[in-house]
């Protein structure tokens, strides 16, 4: 995976990121699977922005 420097911030996050809003119909056990695989693949980076309640608390819960 390659990063960049975020703003000013110094912050390094992924060149690819995860965008949430397709998981809205996705229970806790598919989110949590997906974000597994996306850290394990060294995305650090999420867009939630928006999302149903359900996505963000399926999210949140995530180990």
């Amino acid at each position: 995976m390659r990063y960049r420097k975020l703003g000013k911030t110094g912050l390094m996050v992924s060149e690819i990121g995860l965008g949430g809003e397709w998981l809205e119909r996705k229970n806790y056990d598919e989110v949590k699977e997906v974000v597994r695989l996306c850290n394990e693949q060294g995305v650090n980076i999420l867009d939630c922005w928006m999302s149903e309640p359900n996505v963000r608390t399926n999210l949140g819960g995530s180990d």
